[in-house]
């Protein structure tokens, strides 16, 4: 109920008006009890902003608490660890992001290789073969490049 309640005040629903500070509260509470969505609602919070200060660091630590807790997105976690090259190599973290199955990364990481950024060579086959892998998991950005470049 407490996740349930930050929604709420996050998105403006159901009457309330968004409050971001009161969403991020309801957050915190609802993290503090183990629940896995406000975990990673207080990783959003954390990395976006929203009713706190931006804390990448803090916020992939929560994404990462609620993926251990059986919250069905951690790769985003993994993804957004590269975003933020928290590794010190970003390719490297994006590639095991995109190996999670998360369409999201594997995008990423074909343009990584389309354009040749983040350190990855360009590679118009390793390209494909992700943009290929994320459209056939639904990612319609993916399906979009695969049409207009290939």
């Amino acid at each position: 109920a407490l996740d349930s309640m930050g929604i709420c005040y996050r998105d403006g629903s159901f009457g309330q008006d968004v409050n971001p500070k009161k969403a991020f509260e309801y957050f915190q509470r609802s993290a503090a009890l183990n629940y896995p969505g406000g975990m990673n609602n207080l990783g959003f919070s954390y990395a976006n902003g929203f009713g706190t200060a931006v804390n990448a660091v803090t916020a992939l630590e929560w994404y990462e608490r609620a993926g251990e807790r059986g919250f069905p997105h951690l790769p985003s976690a993994l993804h957004y660890a590269a975003q933020f090259n928290f590794s010190g190599n970003a390719l490297e973290a994006l590639i095991a992001a995109a190996e999670t199955d998360d369409p999201l990364s594997m995008y990423n990481l074909a343009v990584c290789y389309q354009t040749g950024t983040e350190g990855a060579d360009k590679n118009l086959g390793e390209a494909r073969r992700w943009y290929t892998k994320a459209a056939k998991l639904g990612y319609s950005p993916a399906a979009f490049n695969l049409a207009l470049c290939f």
